[in-house]
């Protein structure tokens, strides 16, 4: 192994209970759209977690235990619980911004050309109900207008939909609306890849399961076991270095990026950005305790792993033109930020990486090649390359 890109680094985690594989039915849940949620209802779910937050029993004895070597069952099921309870909390407060399903499919220019008509029309077809459907007087007439003008509205936007689509999208450009006006391009472009009905012969939602079960677990695995009984350091820990602020929570959740998506849990980014303040503190509690007892509880080693393809183009049943990606959730996503901002200062990288870096990108490292053979083809010198092919890449 060489340091010319990038320094290995090995971390080892004692887990003493790790998750079991078991099947389960998952229901997803609808994702909150929460920019589009009124003031109102973001305050009312506030509300609901202020109150749901001060009904959580926190098991005292196991949070406030400053004993590094405690290997007490009690507390780590105790705090276990705790972390499940702040979730539900979340969860359940934020129910009542669930979208309901509904059948209505946008259509460019119904706002502007149709709406009203709709909804003048529909209180005419009411009053022309109320009054036993006469077939003559004022009443009938104006249900009659009301009819036609609205199939004229309808019949306007369908043959000028291009048209009026544009214009949609010019007028999103125009306002600044960057994720109205992208969420617009992917419904133009509907670029929806239908699930294949077999992966590398496999069919059924069973067995392509238990394939990418057996495929990621070999994947993830394929490293030796490493014997640290040899390492010659041992780094000791006092209660003050484990233990978490509300600081460090607070500058951890202002990370976070919104309107991404969630764990199992379906806890999004969101959920912990309007949550009341006395979250915080919860965290801060929860996640000192599992410092302190060398213990993280089952929610936060749970991931959900999503194969994306690779090329859309490619053959969509072979299992190598697809890359694993990891959902974890939120509460994990906390804790990685809490953890970098303590190391960061300690992680010193090679000029040469480009990966994994701080403003740094492949495009950095592509960018540079390009212009050193460009500067030695200028000078008439001789450039040699050398392309490797990593067939276990992901």
């Amino acid at each position: 192994m060489t340091d010319n890109d990038h320094i290995p680094v090995r971390l080892v985690m004692q887990v003493d209970r790790l998750p079991k594989l078991s099947k389960s039915e998952n229901n997803v849940s609808s994702k909150i759209k929460w920019d589009c949620l009124s003031d109102q209802c973001i305050k009312h779910y506030h509300d609901r977690t202020t109150k749901a937050f001060g009904e959580i029993d926190i098991p005292i004895s196991s949070v406030l235990c400053s004993d590094c070597a405690c290997a007490s069952k009690t507390h780590t099921g105790e705090i276990d619980k705790l972390f499940d309870a702040m979730k539900s909390s979340l969860y359940e407060s934020s129910v009542h911004c669930q979208p309901g399903k509904s059948r209505y499919t946008p259509r460019p220019g119904w706002n502007d050309y149709v709406s009203d008509i709709y909804d003048f029309s529909r209180e005419a077809r009411r009053m022309w109900l109320d009054q036993g459907k006469p077939r003559q007087g004022m009443v009938h007439d104006m249900f009659v207008k009301s009819k036609r003008r609205l199939k004229c509205a309808l019949n306007y936007i369908t043959k000028n939909e291009d048209f009026l689509r544009k214009e949609s999208l010019a007028k999103k450009l125009s306002q600044l609306s960057p994720n109205d006006f992208w969420r617009e391009i992917s419904t133009i472009n509907n670029s929806r890849i239908m699930l294949p009905t077999s992966i590398e012969g496999a069919t059924g939602a069973d067995e392509i399961g238990k394939l990418w079960k057996n495929h990621f677990e070999g994947l993830f695995n394929c490293l030796q076991k490493f014997d640290n009984s040899s390492v010659p350091y041992t780094i000791t820990s006092s209660f003050n270095d484990l233990k978490v602020t509300t600081d460090e929570v607070f500058d951890a959740m202002k990370k976070l990026e919104n309107n991404k998506s969630s764990g199992a849990d379906n806890i999004y980014a969101e959920h912990i950005k309007y949550a009341s303040k006395s979250l915080v503190p919860l965290i801060s509690i929860c996640f000192t305790a599992c410092f302190v007892h060398g213990f993280l509880p089952t929610s936060l080693l749970t991931v959900v792993l999503v194969p994306i393809i690779k090329n859309k183009a490619g053959n969509v049943n072979s299992i190598d033109n697809y890359r694993p990606v990891a959902l974890s959730n939120i509460f994990s996503k906390i804790l990685e930020l809490i953890i970098l901002n303590r190391i960061e200062c300690y992680l010193m990288t090679n000029a040469n990486q480009f990966g994994f870096k701080r403003n740094h990108g492949t495009d950095l490292c592509i960018y540079t090649l390009k212009e050193i053979v460009n500067l030695y083809s200028s000078l008439k010198g001789c450039v040699f390359t050398c392309f490797f092919r990593c067939e276990q890449g992901i």
